[in-house]
């Protein structure tokens, strides 16, 4: 048998680090999701290289159609710009298009993702627990690999591609909560 670490009996423990300082309870949406995903691919390296090499590709055609002196002389040069099209079109836009439907997907048929999420915030770390499961995970501050905060939400990384997403409008009606969450993530950085 398997006896229980005294970490993961730390991380199951209740907390005992002060009091709480504010608490939110929100349902993650798949447009959470998306964002979170649609930025961390246009700024992954490969996103970038797509992004360029598919803009490269599809931008020439149209610089032609919209000049149209050069249709007229040269025609094997437009020819080549239209058929490089697609592929520049295909590589701008196919790894986005895909991600989203496969977010999509994933997002109906993960049971998490039905469930409220609630947050607890005290000085020196969150919990995270679903409500309707038995899910429960404690995160240190000091364990955040990175935090970022887009108008939408913010985005605070466990891993490098693996965040906690809290979304802005779980604030909208409360100024208070939004201004402690702003001081925890200025003291954490």
């Amino acid at each position: 048998m398997i006896e229980p670490s005294d970490r993961m009996e730390e991380i199951f423990a209740e907390p005992d680090a002060g009091e709480e300082l504010f608490a939110l309870r929100f349902f993650l949406h798949a447009k959470d999701v998306n964002s979170f995903n649609l930025w961390e691919y246009f700024t992954s390296v490969k996103g970038i290289i797509m992004t360029l090499i598919g803009l490269l590709l599809s931008t020439p055609f149209f610089v032609i159609v919209f000049d149209g002196s050069i249709w007229h002389r040269e025609r094997w040069i437009v020819m080549i710009f239209f058929f490089l099209l697609p592929f520049g079109l295909l590589l701008l836009l196919a790894d986005p298009i895909i991600l989203c439907r496969i977010i999509r997907r994933a997002y109906g048929k993960n049971s998490i993702n039905s469930n409220e999420i609630s947050y607890r915030f005290f000085k020196d770390f969150f919990l995270m627990e679903t409500v309707h499961e038995n899910i429960r995970l404690r995160v240190y501050w000091r364990d955040l690999v990175k935090i970022t905060t887009p108008p939408h939400a913010y985005w605070l990384y466990n891993t490098k591609n693996e965040a906690h997403i809290i979304p802005k409008r779980t604030f909208a009606d409360a100024e208070v909560k939004k201004d402690m969450m702003k001081k925890l993530l200025q003291d954490c950085i």
